[in-house]
Parts: C-alpha cells; structure tokens; sequence
C-alpha cells in the first residue's frame, strides 16, 4: 500500500517545513496516477481511514473539499519535499489556490498528499462545477472536477446524507460499534471479512423505513461482487451506521491489491471508497 502523508494545508496556510531537499515531481520520476476528493470538517485533513469521497458536495453542509493526490515513482534513495500549487476554479467569485506542501521518505514507491480549500462554516460553497488543477512550478502535474449542488440527498426519501464510509475486519459474527477498529489496509493472512460501514445524517424522521442500497467490491484481478446494504431508521432517529460485508471463514483467501467499494440507490451513486489487502 502507498505511504499516506497528508499535509494540514488549508486555505493556503502552508506549515513550516524542516530541513529537506526540496525537488520537483519530474527529478525523482514521479506521476500523478489519481486525484480524488474528500469531506473536511475542519482545518486538519482528515485521517486516511476517515475519508469520504462523495459524488457531489451538498453546498448547504459542506465545510471543506480537500484534493487527494496520488503519486508514484522509482524508489526513493533519500527523504524529499515539493510543493504543488493546486488551483480551485468554479463559478464567478469562488475557489482559490491550496499549496500542498509533500514530503517523501527514503524508500518508498508511492505515496497520497492532500490540501484543501473551504471555510470553518458551512454553506459558503457557491453551487456550481469546480475544477482543481494542480502545478509543480508551471507545468500541470494533475487535475480532477467535483460539483456542488443544492440538497445532494443520498436518500431523498428522509432526505440522508451520507457522512462516511469506514472499513473493519470480523468473522461472520460482525463487530460491536464499540469493537471496531477502522483501517484502509489490512494483512491478508489474518483477514477473514472486510465490513463496510456506512454512515448517515439526516433529520429527524417522523416514522421509520427501510432502504436497499446496491453495493459492490471490485477485486484488485477485476472480479467483482454485489454485496446488499439495507438500511433500515426508525421514528426520532437522526442518523444512523448501517453494515454489509464480503469475504471467507477462514483468513488467507484475499488476493493482495487495491479494492474499490462502490454503493449506489435508486442507480445514483451514493458512496465510494478503497481499501487494501497485504
């Protein structure tokens, strides 16, 4: 699995970095492979294993959208920095520039770095297309598009957002909420099921219901399986997690590699997410 070293870049406040050879991208042969993004609650970029990768962005609830980059190169020899100038450009008056300040260790092959733009409050993203672009000095090195729109319910039925999507490893027995322990990646020769939790807000519902939501887990040698999620609320509820899972009674049957989790209602896309097998 890639190295995560997410930056806490935003709103264009770059930390200080110690002492390090700075580089561009092309010295050390490294390429964008993927540009993804996420949810920000706040100016921290959120955990690795917390982030949620919406179809859109609800412009009354959003706070942060932050870039993922995804980079790979030769293996590195010593620790590095570089600097990316990633562009935010939307509707007339909005976006800005995030600088993403990345470091890379000695040894690695890969690695994620993030940045974002947004405000601490909600509801000061204008509806529109957006497109990020991201520049190592004046060459583009990646760029990637998110929307905006007004009341983007995932459920329109008790008007549902969705919060998050987390991954956890259990036996066919599941896990308490309590007993989770939430991770992207996870060793192959120990894992037996890998579960998807999805998360919701929505307000107050005045009766309960249940929903079928479509989702599947792509495999790393491009099989795929469906896997049903239902969710079901009831009257007063507010939010709620909802699980499904795949996988073997016996650990040691996953093929390593990346997998994508993809979930949809109703045919529209209402969740996304990766995790990996070692």
């Amino acid at each position: 699995m890639k190295r995560i070293a997410a930056l806490l870049v935003l709103c264009g406040l770059a930390p200080t970095l110690g002492a390090q050879t700075k580089v561009s991208l092309a010295s050390i042969q490294a390429k964008v492979t993927g540009v993804r993004f996420f949810l920000g609650d706040s100016d921290k970029i959120t955990d690795f294993d917390e982030r949620f990768y919406p179809p859109q962005f609800d412009s009354a609830t959003t706070k942060f959208i932050t870039t993922e980059v995804e980079l790979e190169y030769p293996k590195t020899t010593s620790m590095a920095s570089f600097q990316l100038a990633c562009e935010y450009a939307g509707p007339p008056g909005a976006g800005g520039t995030a600088v993403m300040n990345g470091t890379i260790q000695a040894g690695w092959t890969g690695s994620y770095h993030a940045t974002g733009w947004g405000a601490k409050s909600r509801g000061s993203w204008k509806v529109g297309s957006y497109t990020v672009t991201c520049r190592d000095g004046n060459r583009v090195v990646g760029s990637g598009n998110f929307s905006v729109t007004r009341d983007v319910f995932q459920i329109p039925d008790i008007k549902a957002v969705t919060t998050g999507v987390r991954f956890y490893e259990a036996g066919s027995e599941g896990r308490a909420l309590a007993d989770r322990k939430y991770a992207v990646s996870f060793e192959g020769a120990v894992t037996r099921r890998v579960y998807l939790e999805y998360g919701l807000d929505y307000p107050e519902t005045s009766k309960g219901g249940t929903f079928k939501i479509d989702c599947q887990y792509e495999y790393p040698d491009d099989r795929s399986f469906p896997v049903p999620l239902t969710v079901t609320v009831q009257a007063g509820w507010t939010g709620s997690y909802h699980v499904a899972s795949l996988g073997y009674e016996d650990p040691g049957r996953w093929p390593k590699g990346k997998y994508v989790v993809t979930c949809r209602y109703q045919g529209r896309s209402v969740a996304r997410a990766v995790f990996h097998i070692t």
